[in-house]
């Protein structure tokens, strides 16, 4: 450490500066009121002038200059191009023992959450691709969950599932894990068209609630098959499912596929 004793800064001109040993037991100074602001900064400078003169640092500049020069051109290095976020797998990350954050993960392979404390804003997109989300490891067909939205006390989720059964089947759900809002998991409601109640569609595991008007497909014949049946594991073969209806243009009849065949209902 440097110290300054007995120094004594004298003014007896705006541009020079003057060092006087004075006899005194502690360090005293004496500006000139005129020249305060002068006095201030010219202080300052003798100070850091000391300073940087000594050994230690010289030492820390050398290695910040070595710093300095390392990143050199980063900044025009990254112009232009993606910047990735990853984290590593850690399986005793102290949030794998939360369902919340395990259930669907195999810990020993998947990479502990990145965590962003603010808004996600995009003026293009938010792409989403690898497959590489909750459930890829097993169950799914093609991918994982691609979205997951928690409600406030995080006992329900919104998720949204990509490549479950088929490459080209997605699904939406509203969920709540074993143990979070009750004793067994429950699925939810998705409502469509509306947040208000008693509008839009209620969509649930069992249930559709219809609060609008619905309008059936018109068509002049009876469709003999589905279409991209094969995309879809739950229907056995392409043929019409029982329960279908359409309206019928050329009957004017609204019609429905039962275990006889086609039935039309009778209007009044």
């Amino acid at each position: 450490m440097i110290k300054m004793k007995n120094v004594q800064l004298l003014y007896d001109h705006p541009k020079r500066l003057e060092f006087s040993p004075i006899i005194s037991t502690k360090p005293s100074f004496s500006f000139n009121r005129a020249n305060m602001s002068k006095s201030a900064f010219d202080l300052v400078t003798v100070i850091f002038l000391i300073v940087t003169s000594s050994p230690l640092f010289a030492q820390n500049a050398e290695k910040l200059k070595d710093k300095i020069a390392s990143t050199k051109g980063l900044e025009e290095y990254l112009d232009g191009k993606y910047v990735p976020v990853k984290k590593g797998v850690d399986s005793n990350w102290n949030k794998w023992n939360d369902v919340r954050y395990f259930y669907g993960f195999d810990k020993n392979e998947q990479p502990v959450y990145n965590t962003v404390n603010g808004v996600l804003e995009s003026d293009t997109m938010i792409s989403v691709r690898g497959g590489k989300g909750r459930w890829n490891h097993h169950k799914f067909f093609s991918g994982g969950h691609v979205f997951e939205g928690w409600s406030g006390k995080e006992l329900s989720r919104l998720t949204m599932v990509m490549g479950k059964f088929q490459e080209t089947f997605a699904c939406i759900q509203t969920y709540s894990p074993a143990g979070l809002y009750e004793k067994e998991r429950r699925f939810g409601w998705i409502k469509m068209g509306s947040d208000e109640k008693k509008k839009g569609v209620d969509f649930s595991q069992g249930w559709t609630n219809f609060y609008t008007p619905l309008t059936l497909q018109r068509r002049k014949e009876a469709p003999e098959a589905v279409k991209d049946a094969d995309l879809n594991p739950q229907l056995k073969s392409d043929k019409v499912p029982v329960g279908t209806m359409y309206y019928d243009t050329t009957l004017q009849k609204v019609r429905v596929m039962t275990e006889e065949g086609w039935k039309s209902f009778v209007l009044q």
